[in-house]
């Protein structure tokens, strides 16, 4: 006798496999998905395992993978059982499995599946128990199975193909999907990562804030979070979760990588606080303040920038080459303020002499170090960076930045010190210091275009989501296959004859890509119906303008979409819908886009009437303007066809 497990998302599938097997003596487990597979897999080492392809919360293939991973699992017998199983077989070798048996007849598949339990062969025909001998009919129908299989590689290749990181999440918080981008992030293969409760792939410093932007999740299918920032793996997220199911079912977490603009930014910031450094000690240097007061804001802002324990200048005494400690702010500068060091005497004394920058990242190493100087002070300096202060190719003291812990200074340090100290050297030579700051305006001019070509970049994501919803909407409505874009064009050309702003035209285009959003919510046997439309079913279509309104009003665009998008079936003389809006209450935007609309649904074939042309769509609309349509805005639509732009090619 052997155990055996049964995973399929049909309860008819898995009683059938229940009944054959257990009649033969076996032990049969059941889990109606992946999700559930993997739990029961936890708890028991089946020695065969039988697998449907399409299935929810982790599909078959994903499974399949799940469980090839398992080391205790090597040997099980992996069997697909599935409908699909012909479009998806050549991908099935590499997944270990050992033997597939597409969904057919009842006596196709009793044989089948008894075949590949008993000897793991092919067994000549088995009769059936008497009242299955009439069930011969396949058990999924062909035109289902293509469509689901349709739908199911459409969108697994457009997650595959976002560059957005993409978890879908079950009820009981584990992760059942990962697109590519986000198995990318986590840094974890698809087969230990599917399962996982989702707060577990977080690092712990940031699990409560992952699952409190769960939490405040509502139970509608259309809410979303506002996005929070999570650091993984090097890798700074900005992370958004979104619900896909009503009543607080399961939902999907969007993880859009942002490291390089977050780098970006702590550049930019840095580089600011250099050029405010390197300002105020310019413009210090340069006043008629006493030296010494000079020099103390100068360091003080030099230790604050750098958050280090202590800076120092030490100037060369004419008449005897030695180093003294001109200034000194931090823990040590009661003790240093006038410390005197002879010609090359420690680290100091070395950068001087040799006119040389040095970063020694641990004086217990290097034995040019002064010990006497942390003798006196109390504390043993680990870290010490300085920079020679030069004029007319010769050095004449030093500006040094210390710590007591090792390795602190690095060369973005050493570059900020050796610029501060040129200033100083030179602070007479405005002219100089001039072209210096010059330079750094120019970096920052470059990190400004290079931040509006991310902008740009940005547009263009929008933009390409923006049609990938106009393409959902039309993949739900096949009948109106390009009206939205038709619609568009339509919009766009009639706010250019009415002269509107280009950014009402853009507003104009956008809301006509993606003006029936809301159909969405609309039954597709509804949608599709051939015939004249019921009174609730027309109620349904009518629901349309404000699903899509809700949906949009959560997308922090640019212009008002989403109210252009609700009005949109409105008219003039208040007969519209949803809100019987009615003259100079119906944005200008929305005027347009229904005049559109109409002409466009009237030149179009309908799957309930033919098209009527665009003559008539023409017709209609001059009939009824200034009763159903704004005047001026039916004028700019006759324009745009007698100019010979239609919009429609």
């Amino acid at each position: 006798m052997s155990q055996i497990l049964a995973v399929d998302n049909d309860p008819f599938i898995l009683e059938f496999l229940k009944d054959i097997l257990t009649g033969e003596g076996h032990e049969v487990l059941t889990a109606k998905d992946g999700l559930h597979a993997v739990d029961v897999l936890d708890a028991h080492t089946p020695d065969v395992i039988f697998v449907d392809l399409v299935m929810p919360n982790i599909d078959g293939k994903q499974l399949c993978k799940i469980i090839r991973a398992m080391g205790r699992l090597e040997d099980a017998y992996l069997v697909v059982l599935s409908a699909t199983l012909e479009k998806e077989r050549q991908a099935l070798p590499a997944l270990g499995v050992d033997r597939c048996i597409s969904k057919g007849t009842l006596e196709a598949m009793t044989r089948d599946v008894l075949s590949a339990v008993n000897g793991r062969k092919i067994l000549p025909e088995i009769p059936l128990p008497p009242e299955q001998t009439l069930q011969f009919q396949p058990l999924v129908p062909g035109s289902l199975t293509e469509e689901l299989f349709f739908v199911k590689k459409h969108f697994e290749a457009i997650f595959k193909k976002m560059s957005e990181g993409i978890l879908e999440v079950s009820k009981d918080k584990r992760v059942v999907y990962a697109n590519p981008s986000a198995l990318s992030v986590i840094g974890l293969p698809e087969e230990k990562l599917l399962a996982s409760p989702v707060g577990e792939i977080f690092p712990r410093e940031c699990r409560r804030t992952v699952l409190e932007l769960i939490s405040s999740l509502d139970s509608s299918p259309a809410s979303n979070t506002e996005d929070v920032l999570v650091v993984m793996n090097e890798y700074h997220l900005m992370v958004k979760a979104l619900a896909v199911t009503e009543g607080g079912g399961s939902f999907i977490l969007i993880l859009n990588d942002v490291t390089m603009q977050k780098e970006a930014e702590a550049a930019l910031k840095r580089r600011n606080q250099e050029l405010e450094l390197l300002n105020l000690s310019g413009r210090a240097l340069n006043s008629s303040l006493d030296l010494d007061t000079v020099l103390f804001t100068v360091l003080e802002e030099l230790r604050r920038f750098m958050d280090v324990l202590g800076s120092t200048i030490w100037l060369m005494e004419p008449e005897n080459n030695n180093l003294a400690c001109r200034q000194a702010v931090g823990i040590f500068s009661e003790v240093l303020n006038g410390w005197r060091l002879e010609p090359g005497q420690g680290l100091a004394g070395w950068v001087v002499k040799h006119g040389k920058s040095l970063n020694v990242h641990d004086t217990r190493i290097d034995f040019r170090h002064y010990k006497e100087v942390d003798q006196k002070t109390g504390h043993e300096i680990r870290s010490i960076l300085g920079v020679p202060l030069m004029a007319r190719g010769k050095s004449f003291g030093v500006i040094q930045v210390v710590d007591t812990a090792p390795s602190v200074f690095d060369s973005t340090h050493q570059d900020l010190l050796e610029w501060l100290a040129a200033s100083a050297a030179i602070a007479i030579d405005n002219a100089r210091l001039y072209e210096r700051a010059r330079d750094e305006i120019g970096l920052k001019e470059k990190a400004k275009a290079e931040l509006d070509l991310s902008v740009q970049e940005l547009n263009r994501t929008l933009n390409g989501t923006i049609q990938a919803i106009g393409l959902i909407v039309e993949i739900k409505d096949p009948y109106t296959a390009g009206h939205q874009k038709r619609v568009a064009l339509l919009a766009q050309a009639m706010g250019k004859n009415l002269g509107l702003p280009k950014e009402t035209i853009e507003a104009l285009r956008i809301s006509g890509l993606i003006h029936d959003i809301g159909k969405m919510a609309t039954p597709t046997a509804i949608l599709s119906k051939p015939g004249v439309l019921g009174k609730s079913e027309f109620a349904l279509i009518k629901g349309h303008p404000e699903v899509g309104y809700k949906i949009l009003s959560e997308v922090a665009f640019l212009y008002p979409v989403a109210e252009i998008v609700y009005q949109h079936h409105e008219r003039i003389n208040g007969c519209g819908y949803p809100r019987g809006l009615s003259g100079d209450d119906i944005c200008l935007e929305a005027r347009i886009l229904g005049v559109a609309d109409v002409v466009e649904a009237m030149a179009s074939h309908r799957p309930y009437r033919p098209a009527a042309g665009i003559p008539s769509a023409l017709e209609e609309i001059e009939q009824q303007q200034g009763v159903l349509y704004d005047p001026e805005v039916v004028t700019a639509c006759q324009a745009v066809f007698e100019s010979g732009n239609s919009c429609f090619e």
